[in-house]
């Protein structure tokens, strides 16, 4: 068989093109509606009265601005009631812990036995546990009349104030919603003709 020589492809400047990616584009009509991505909605964490709205719709906040105040009298003589029983158990407790240190010292000695000592080492326990159970108390209300104070979740926009000074709201009550503008998507629908591409 003969070789046939390889004829080579000869181009004119003219003729050659440098290729490099770009960016293709489809424009598309579309109608629907903006929303926000980040939305927060403010709601009452404990029952009582509105005392204070803070904000009017439109009105900018900050995170963590205080945006309301609920009557905080109730919840402030609990604080005051439970710190009362607080105290009366600490006192309860070192009257304890005094007694089952004296009878430590007079069962050590003989003076009395084991099962008076013992008894006087259980009421301290119970002293102590009835402490603890005062001091979770006082901590459960003390969130209670922190709770009273709400404030905004998230920077944004005031976009609705569903409440007015004075009225009574029980617990997870809607507020206020507020709505962040920096950040924005479109719902819209989508020809069938074009989705599928």
């Amino acid at each position: 068989a003969v070789a046939r020589p390889v004829s080579a492809l000869a181009f004119l400047p003219q003729e050659i093109t440098t290729v490099a990616p770009t960016e293709l584009r489809q424009v598309l009509q579309l109608y629907g509606s903006l929303r926000a991505v980040d939305l927060a909605t403010v709601k009452s964490k404990v029952a009582g009265d509105v005392r204070d709205v803070l904000v009017r719709e439109g009105e900018p906040v900050r995170a963590g601005q205080v945006v309301a105040k609920m009557d905080a009298a109730e919840y402030d003589a609990r604080v005051a009631q439970a710190r009362g029983n607080l105290n009366n158990a600490r006192a309860q407790l070192a009257i304890a812990a005094q007694a089952r240190d004296n009878n430590q010292a007079l069962v050590d000695k003989g003076f009395i036995s084991r099962n008076a000592f013992d008894n006087s080492a259980n009421q301290y326990e119970a002293a102590r546990a009835s402490v603890d159970a005062a001091q979770g108390a006082l901590d459960l209300v003390t969130k209670s009349l922190n709770d009273t104070v709400l404030r905004a979740p998230i920077a944004g926009l005031v976009s609705m104030r569903y409440v007015q000074p004075g009225e009574k709201v029980a617990i997870d009550t809607k507020l206020i919603d507020i709505v962040n503008l920096q950040k924005l998507e479109l719902e819209a629908a989508v020809p069938a003709t074009i989705s599928a591409k």
